[in-house]
């Protein structure tokens, strides 16, 4: 079966520049070939054992790292399951029914729990982090096609089933553990660039990363219309209605203080992503929107424990939809709750 290659989970690892020497750094972290890197660490202080014909663990696509998806999910099911194009042009989970994965499949979850339970803050914070991103990986996994509905769950937009509440408390739990230690990472690979030189790349593909001049069937543009109302994912629940600031360069900030006392408006501010960075202009917002970002990001993780209104994965044609209008005054109501947000004036 062809190998699955997928995004990091971490938002400030995928969106940091990668020169040579980073490069170098970030395969060294996740090698498979060297008992003493973060990567093999992790998996010794969980427990788990890698498996055969699925290495590298790491690959390259337009200058951005992608993981080997497939060697994920067979570490945090014990092999049990596997992914498999699906007939859709996406791709589906594939059990293997029989006593000995079954036993795999406990085991390794047990694993994952068990690293959950013991302290680990004498550990490097790079091992902890990666071990934690395994364990994420096997919370999300346990809630099966209901996955699709964690975005509202956690944001506080639906109403969770009292059968899975457990488990969508200890991945909210597991996600601030794993967001107090993300600084190593932005250390480690620091974003340098602005909100507009982000390079596209898509979210996911089969063994060979897609030719640069093909569309690929993954990476659908959402071309809006004109339009008034948008809908993204609920990632902090709240109701605002304030003047748009349209962030273009987090190194070039506006006076957000100043476009306050200017307009004696709340103020929502649009990111492009959903980058650890954003989270130093939080105190200055009443709202925050992304065009991408997954909702158990380090920004949607720290704007749901400031309570702050907060709504992603708006997607990049909404960024321009708006950029260009930045400067005129525009107000939005963003019902985060409901993951809408509605153009209110001009």
């Amino acid at each position: 079966m062809p190998t699955l290659w997928i995004k990091p989970p971490d938002e400030a690892l995928f969106y940091a520049d990668f020169d040579a020497v980073a490069r170098k750094n970030l395969e060294g972290v996740f090698s498979s070939e060297n008992p003493g890197s973060p990567f093999m660490q992790a998996l010794a202080a969980i427990g788990l054992s890698l498996y055969g014909g699925d290495q590298p663990v790491l690959q390259w696509y337009r200058g951005k790292p992608y993981f080997n998806g497939t060697l994920m999910m067979k570490l945090v099911t014990g092999g049990a399951v596997v992914p498999e194009p699906s007939a859709d042009g996406g791709y589906k989970q594939v059990f293997k029914f029989s006593w000995r994965h079954l036993i795999r499949l406990l085991g390794a979850q047990w694993k994952l729990m068990r690293y959950v339970a013991q302290p680990d803050e004498a550990r490097d914070p790079l091992v902890q982090s990666i071990a934690l991103g395994f364990v994420l990986q096997g919370l999300v996994f346990r809630l099966g096609q209901d996955a699709a509905k964690l975005a509202s769950w956690i944001s506080g937009a639906a109403p969770i089933p009292a059968q899975l509440k457990s488990i969508v408390a200890q991945i909210q739990s597991v996600q601030v553990r794993r967001t107090a230690l993300s600084p190593v990472w932005q250390r480690l690979f620091p974003h340098k660039g602005n909100a507009d030189a982000e390079l596209e790349t898509v979210e996911w593909f089969w063994d060979r990363p897609p030719a640069d001049d093909a569309r690929h069937p993954q990476q659908v543009e959402n071309i809006l219309p004109l339009q008034r109302q948008w809908q993204g994912m609920p990632a902090s629940a709240g109701h605002v209605m304030g003047v748009l600031v349209v962030v273009l360069d987090l190194h070039d900030m506006p006076n957000l203080a100043a476009l306050r006392a200017k307009w004696n408006a709340p103020l929502v501010l649009l990111f492009r992503r959903a980058r650890p960075e954003t989270v130093a202009f939080f105190t200055q917002a009443d709202a925050a929107l992304f065009a991408g970002g997954g909702v158990l990001s380090h920004a949607c993780t720290v704007a749901r424990e400031m309570n702050l209104p907060s709504v992603t994965a708006l997607g990049d044609a909404f960024f321009e939809y708006f950029a260009g209008m930045s400067s005129n005054h525009v107000w939005l109501e963003v019902d985060a709750t409901a993951g809408t947000v509605r153009l209110v004036e001009r």
